[in-house]
This record gives structure tokens, sequence and C-alpha cells, in this order.
């Protein structure tokens, strides 16, 4: 089962955040280990954007605040912002 929330926090963090800013993703790439929560934080000046992996998870259009997605199987996930299509980056899910 995968899991996606509008962040309202955790109690511990994410284990990884990428921000989004000046139209691109910080850091581009992060591992995570099974059961790891990323964290995408929406701060482009209202600058619509978009975090989506095929099939596994999709924040919407958003233009600020923050999403948040927890891993729940190994693997590479690739994704992507559908409004600004060169905006790509890996989560590593590690075992």
């Amino acid at each position: 089962m995968l899991a996606a929330t509008w962040c309202a926090g955790s109690p511990t963090g994410p284990d990884a955040e990428i921000v989004v800013r000046d139209v691109h993703f910080a850091p581009v790439d992060v591992t995570v280990p099974v059961g790891g929560t990323v964290r995408w934080t929406f701060d482009d000046g209202g600058v619509l954007h978009h975090v989506g992996s095929e099939g596994e998870f999709d924040s919407g259009i958003i233009p600020e605040g923050s999403f948040e997605h927890t891993f729940t199987t190994p693997g590479v996930y690739e994704y992507h912002c559908s409004v600004h299509r060169y905006m790509t980056g890996t989560v590593t899910v590690t075992g």
C-alpha cells in the first residue's frame, strides 16, 4: 500500500526533503529506506508545480506548501513535474 499526504508534519520529520525553488528540484536525487518518507516543499513564489511518479504518487498542482510520500517497496522511482517536464529526479528506496 502506498501512502501520500498533504504535509501536516510528522513527529520525526521526513527521511529526505526536496525543495522546489527557481523551477528546479534540490536535491534532484535522494535515497531513503523502505518505510521512509520524502517531503517536497514548494517554495517558488507561487509558481505552479506538480510532483508525480507514474502509478506511484501524484501531488496534484501545487503553488506552495508541501507534499509527502512514504515508500513501502524497494526500488528506484523516477519523478517529474508535469508542468515543467524538464524537472525530473529519482528516489532510491533501499531494503
